[in-house]
């Protein structure tokens, strides 16, 4: 027989081994039971463990690059530039700055009106620069004064232009006094009195200047002290120029006013310190017009009798000056136009040892001044090569005269229509002028003046391999000779070598040699 296993049944687990089991029955289908509950979690291991000592400390790294230093907008000091404000105490703020940092002072487009003199610029390797010449522009509204004056080394001024809206009768728009290496570059002035100062100052360089419309005596003013004289100028890229209202030639020259004179359209003359051109045919008045005093004197035609005139410049207007105690210019890339004069050398301190000397041109233009091209009155040491010196209204090219002591070199130059003399030696000496073209001058006075002419008692001078006749296109020449020694006891010269055409290049011959010395060569001249 078989027992059913009853669960819970202690008899019969006790003896389920021992019994014998049947056949086993189908299995049951009823229903899962309930999922039991999940026991409780274990407990948390042990955390992490603790943290080891810090390591060394690495070597610090080499020190990044410098940012730039910050520019001193004068805007962001209250100036204005709408030409009326009135901006010299802004710029005046931005300057002390700059003179206490040595930073940068920026003037960014827009005219700046300034009523006295700036703050002398003091601190080295200060710049002030704007956004160019045509968009920024510093305006005095004082008659004096210099507008701008610097006295640190390695300062700068540059991409600015000074324009008066003063008649200025005396300052300078830009004063160097004291630096060294101080820098001026591409700045355009004009209406100004003189324009740039270079004084006690050494190691200067001026590159990309413009004069123009100047009202005083001087575009660039190079000179020194007897405390401190200036050397080693270097000046390139320059143009000056106060141009006539019209072309002027030679039929035009009038010499001083004369009242109640008919004067044609385009005449020059002469009248209370002033150049003048006729820009309204007529009879003058009975007084000669006043010396200008309108800002904008260059645009104004002035009624005289019943022609107009306009000013053009003062006499006294010299495009480069050189004065006492300056020493080493040198010049390259010039053009000095429509001056009364374009270059000179002379000596207003005049102390026996206050000379300037040494003066070097390479690239020199000088046309169409009212008296000389080239006035060495004072000093030593004039060198100009592969230039242009010409077109002189009532002056000659080159003159040395006065207390000019010599040694000059003028050579590969062409100096030509000049209305005296192409080269005029009075005083000095070891002259030595040679492969130039000295032609058709003389054209004041036909058969009057020379191509060289070199004067009583003058020694020491070499003219060779110079050409004194006739160039192209020009075909007849006024020129008395090419060369002409006057009478007197010039001795020790050479001449020699000159090609004039004899009376075909010139109107008397190629050389005339009057001079009583017999240590001299006068030969191969054709």
């Amino acid at each position: 027989m078989t027992v059913p296993y009853i669960i819970g049944n202690p008899y019969l687990d006790a003896n389920f081994a021992a019994i014998s089991t049947g056949p086993t029955g189908p299995t049951g289908s009823g229903p899962t039971g309930p999922t039991g509950p999940t026991g409780s979690s274990g407990p948390t291991g042990p955390g992490a463990g603790a943290t080891g000592p810090t390591g060394p400390t690495g070597s610090t790294g080499a020190t990044g690059p410098t940012g730039p230093i910050p520019w001193l907008n004068v805007k962001n000091y209250g100036a204005v530039g709408d030409v009326y404000t009135d901006d010299t105490a802004a710029i005046n703020a931005a300057i002390a700055v700059a003179n206490s940092t040595g930073q940068t002072v920026y003037f960014p487009p827009g005219e700046y009106r300034v009523n006295s003199a700036l703050t002398t610029i003091t601190k080295e390797g200060v710049t002030v620069r704007g956004d160019g010449p045509r968009a920024s522009v510093i305006a005095m509204w004082s008659a004096t004064g210099n507008t701008m004056t610097l006295s640190g080394q390695f300062a700068t001024v540059r991409d600015i232009a000074f324009m008066p809206r003063e008649f200025r009768t005396g300052g300078y728009e830009v004063l160097i006094s004291g630096g060294f290496q101080n820098v001026i570059d591409n700045v355009y002035i004009s209406w100004g009195y003189r324009g740039v100062g270079i004084i006690s100052t050494s190691g200067c360089m001026l590159d990309n200047l413009t004069f123009r419309y100047m009202t005083g005596d001087a575009g660039l003013y190079y000179g020194g002290s007897v405390s401190a004289s200036s050397y080693g100028l270097y000046v390139k890229n320059i143009i000056a120029d106060n141009p006539y209202a019209a072309s002027v030639y030679n039929a035009n020259l009038k010499g001083n006013f004369s009242a109640t004179t008919v004067y044609v359209l385009n005449d020059v003359f002469i009248a209370n310190g002033w150049v003048w051109q006729i820009t309204q045919a007529g009879t003058s008045g009975g007084s000669a017009p006043a010396a200008p005093t309108s800002p904008v004197w260059y645009f104004t035609n002035v009624a005289n009798g019943s022609t107009e005139v306009r000013a053009i410049m003062k006499t006294s207007l010299t495009w480069v000056v050189m004065d006492s105690y300056a020493n080493s210019l040198t010049g390259v890339s010039m053009a000095l136009i429509d001056g009364y004069t374009g270059f000179k050398m002379m000596d207003s301190a005049n102390t026996g040892s206050s000379y300037p000397s040494w003066a070097y041109f390479f690239d020199l233009e000088i046309d169409h001044c009212y008296a000389t091209g080239a006035s060495l009155v004072a000093g030593l040491g004039f060198h100009t090569d592969g230039s242009w010196i010409g077109s002189t209204f009532t002056g000659s090219g080159v003159e040395m005269s006065g207390g000019w002591m010599g040694e000059s070199v003028i050579q590969g130059t062409r100096i030509v229509a000049n209305g005296k003399h192409g080269i005029l030696i009075s005083a000095g000496t070891e002259a030595k002028v040679s492969d130039n073209f000295l032609c058709i001058n003389s054209v004041n006075s036909s058969g009057t003046y020379n191509g060289v002419t070199v004067s009583s008692g003058i020694s020491r001078v070499t003219i060779s391999n110079n050409s004194v006749g006739l160039i192209p296109p020009f075909t007849s020449s006024g020129q008395s000779y090419g060369i002409y020694v006057s009478a007197g006891a010039s001795d020790y010269y050479i001449i020699q070598g000159n090609l004039g055409q004899g009376a075909t290049g010139n109107v008397n011959g190629t050389v005339q040699d009057n001079g009583s010395g017999v240590n001299k060569s006068v030969t191969g001249n054709v």
